[in-house]
């Protein structure tokens, strides 16, 4: 079939054949086909390709990739846990050079109660979105409201200074020695 939007002459469509639906059916049918070719060459070169030896390399690098990701969330963890025990306990924003303990302030408060309060004490509040301004002003007008801190370890991008000369022995993420905080 040289153009499949034209009807084959070498073939009989009986009473259908200047139906423009058996034409849409034959470039159907057509494209069906050369899909199907496709896939079978598809599937064939990834046969091919997985078979060899840098396939099996690629896929080797890959799954050292996803280990050492994972090494990486694990040790980063423990350098977080341990900061934060840190600050826990010595209240030390800066435990280690590269390593930093952010406080943020967070408001606890029931929105009922405080929109209560709104409307006795400051109704212009009302008016404008109570979330986005209240908070910034809410211990300062004697709210309702209870101030809590909470601590975020942040770790530099460079933390090449602490590289170890040797390769550290077993897995040194899993210290259980220091409670969480």
């Amino acid at each position: 079939m040289n153009d499949p939007r034209k009807l084959r002459k070498d073939v009989s469509y009986g009473e259908f054949e200047d139906d423009e639906l058996v034409a849409a059916l034959g470039l159907a049918a057509y494209h069906r086909q050369a899909l199907d070719k496709a896939k079978q060459r598809e599937d064939d070169m990834q046969e091919r390709l997985e078979r060899t030896e840098q396939w099996i390399s690629c896929v080797d690098a890959r799954e050292g990739v996803k280990l050492q990701a994972d090494q990486v969330e694990r040790a980063e963890a423990r350098v977080r846990e341990i900061a934060g025990w840190r600050y826990a306990t010595e209240k030390d924003t800066h435990p280690a050079e590269g390593v930093q303990v952010r406080l943020y302030t967070r408001l606890d408060y029931s929105e009922q109660q405080c929109l209560h309060w709104c409307e006795m004490n400051a109704p212009a509040m009302i008016e404008r979105r109570l979330k986005k301004d209240f908070d910034k002003v809410a211990v300062s007008l004697g709210a309702p409201v209870q101030e809590t801190e909470n601590p975020r370890v942040f770790i530099a991008r460079d933390i090449s200074q602490y590289m170890p000369v040797n390769e550290p022995d077993g897995d040194y993420c899993q210290g259980e020695d220091e409670p969480m905080v």
